[in-house]
């Protein structure tokens, strides 16, 4: 039986054009642009992802505390030092292929760093 790829929601910070490397890894891959206007508020970006049922994938550590204390479809935080195109493939990439399945996903945070990949779980 196939299991369920993750489906991703880009905030604003990251390229719209990272959408398209990522279509084989996901279920499906969303800027957030598509569906709210620029420089929509944080929470407005969360109770998208959460009403797409989509991971939000974002360098933005302002998510943080949304993620620790409500149920959540999943939070992808990048923490890269230089920040380029090319490297957030790369951290995405990573973190989708450690955790390809959806259902880990659910109520997790996965940060990615430029050495590593961890996943934290919140129980609620």
């Amino acid at each position: 039986m196939a299991r369920a790829k993750p489906s991703i929601l880009l905030d604003e910070n990251l390229s719209p054009r990272l959408a398209a490397p990522l279509r084989p890894y996901c279920a499906g891959v969303q800027h957030i642009h598509t569906v709210l206007p620029r420089s929509a508020p944080d929470g407005d970006v969360w109770a998208a992802a959460q009403r797409l049922g989509r991971v939000l994938a974002t360098c933005d550590h302002g998510f943080l505390p949304r993620a620790a204390f409500a149920p959540h479809t999943g939070l992808l935080l990048i923490s890269v030092k230089r920040q380029s195109l090319p490297l957030f493939e790369k951290a995405i990439l990573r973190a989708l292929q450690r955790y390809p399945r959806a259902a880990t996903w659910a109520d997790a945070t996965v940060e990615v760093r430029e050495a590593t990949v961890r996943r934290v779980v919140a129980a609620f």
